[in-house]
C-alpha cells in the first residue's frame, strides 16, 4: 500500500499567520432555474517566518468564518498529502497524472490573542 499522508507535528510548522482566502472548492447543483454552489473545500494561503508562504486546504466545516488578515492561527491535524495532478503533455499528446503535494488540514481556527 503507498503513503498517502504524512502527519506533520504543530509545532513544526511554529507561528502561523492568517494572508488570505484563495478559493472555494465544491460542486453546483441546480435547485430549479437557480445554480447553487455548494461548498467542499475552503483553500486558504498562511505565512511562517521559516518556511514563508503555505497553501492549505480545510473542509467547509473546519473553515474561518470572517476576515482574519494578518492573525494568528492554528492548523488542527496537519498533513502532507501525495495527489496525483492531471497533466497533458502537448509535445506527445498524451494525458497523464503527476503526484503533488498538498498541506491539508481538518480544521484552522484562529490563535486566542493572536490579534496586532
Amino acid at each position: 500500500m503507498a503513503l498517502s499522508y504524512v502527519v506533520i507535528p504543530p509545532e513544526v510548522l511554529g507561528k502561523l499567520t492568517f494572508v488570505k482566502h484563495l478559493e472555494s472548492i465544491g460542486d453546483t447543483v441546480n435547485r430549479g432555474r437557480t445554480r447553487v454552489r455548494i461548498a467542499k473545500e475552503e483553500v486558504y494561503k498562511v505565512m511562517n517566518g521559516q518556511f514563508g508562504s503555505l497553501t492549505v486546504k480545510v473542509p467547509s466545516k473546519g473553515a474561518l468564518k470572517g476576515d482574519f488578515h494578518e492573525k494568528e492561527v492554528r492548523l488542527i491535524n496537519p498533513r502532507v498529502v501525495n495527489r496525483p495532478v492531471p497533466y497533458f503533455n502537448e509535445t506527445t499528446q498524451t494525458e497523464s497524472a503527476r503526484p503533488r503535494l498538498f498541506l491539508e488540514a481538518d480544521k484552522i481556527e484562529l490563535v486566542s490573542g493572536g490579534q496586532k
